[in-house]
């Protein structure tokens, strides 16, 4: 009867512990400092910036872009230019969308330490073959 107890007891705590969520979905927040660093897709060259160049602080609702990108070409003008924006993350049938200034810009996704947003996928199920995705990382 004592090995049955102390048999029962290490089964419900070994089958109650599971991986800690919060270290999970540690990252799985766009609240944050991103660095915004590759722009592919569509028909426009491919943009790769150094982390400093361009750095997006989401708060709660507010987006504060800043823009240290020095080079005067066609990666100057991707995604959004220096300033502060209102924005928010929309959920549709269990996918996030970022939608600046009332904006759609595209779905997100989070992959270990990057954001995607992928402006190719919209809310509404379209898909839009010559539409961007945008990289950021912590």
């Amino acid at each position: 009867m004592k090995y049955f107890l102390v048999f029962g007891t290490m089964m419900m705590i070994l089958l109650s512990c599971r991986k800690d969520e919060t270290s999970q979905t540690q990252f799985e927040t766009i609240q944050n400092e991103w660095h915004y660093v590759l722009f592919t897709g569509a028909e426009a060259p491919e943009c790769i910036y150094n982390r400093e160049d361009k750095i997006y602080t989401f708060g709660i609702s507010t987006l504060v872009v800043e823009d240290n990108y020095t080079a005067n070409d066609w990666c100057a003008g991707t995604l959004l230019a220096e300033g502060t924006y209102d924005y928010e993350v929309l959920e549709f049938d269990g996918v996030e969308y970022l939608f600046v200034e009332n904006e759609e810009i595209g779905r997100i996704r989070y992959i270990d330490d990057d954001l995607f947003v992928e402006s190719w996928v919209s809310s509404n199920g379209q898909i839009i073959d010559d539409l961007p995705t945008y990289q950021l990382e912590l």
